[in-house]
């Protein structure tokens, strides 16, 4: 199915909200993760909304430079869309565009070239850090099991 008609069958279903993920890695073999705003504040990679009718490859250009700076030219796409999960929302949890089981991940895996210099949009990221893959497993335990799992699922993926 083409990846824009399966994006749209999402929005018209209002199931799971389609997430594009990003996976950064810059020249030191150091991930982006950004922390949220929101709640609790967790440790996450990039990650944003895909629109009715947008590709994920555009999502992830749009989110990366609202968030935290970052302009395309930075940027090498190495595997786009090469991970997909849906993970429910907790059951407490009232999603404000009206998804009711919880998001569809996207996720794409980026180099980046650029200086390291990021620019965070205060209202959805309050911190970023480039890591190594000890500290990315240790910040995401911070936050929910489920994304951690997700997570480490998906970096397998990147193994093979």
């Amino acid at each position: 199915m083409d990846l824009i008609k399966e994006i749209s069958k999402h929005h018209d279903k209002k199931e799971y909200r389609p997430v594009v993920v990003l996976v950064i890695k810059n020249k030191e073999s150091k991930y982006l993760l950004v922390q949220s705003t929101k709640g609790i504040k967790p440790w996450s990679f990039p990650q944003g909304g895909i629109e009715n009718g947008e590709c994920p490859k555009d999502a992830l250009f749009r989110e990366i430079e609202e968030e935290v700076g970052i302009k395309e030219n930075e940027l090498k796409v190495l595997l786009e869309n090469f991970f997909y999960k849906e993970v429910n929302a907790p059951a407490d949890r009232k999603d404000k565009r009206g998804f009711v089981k919880g998001k569809a991940y996207y996720f794409t895996f980026c180099e980046y070239s650029g200086c390291n210099e990021l620019i965070l949009q205060e209202d959805e990221v309050y911190s970023s850090e480039w890591v190594d893959l000890d500290r990315l497993i240790e910040l995401l335990k911070l936050g929910r099991e489920e994304k951690l799992n997700m997570t480490l699922e998906a970096l397998g993926h990147l193994e093979d």
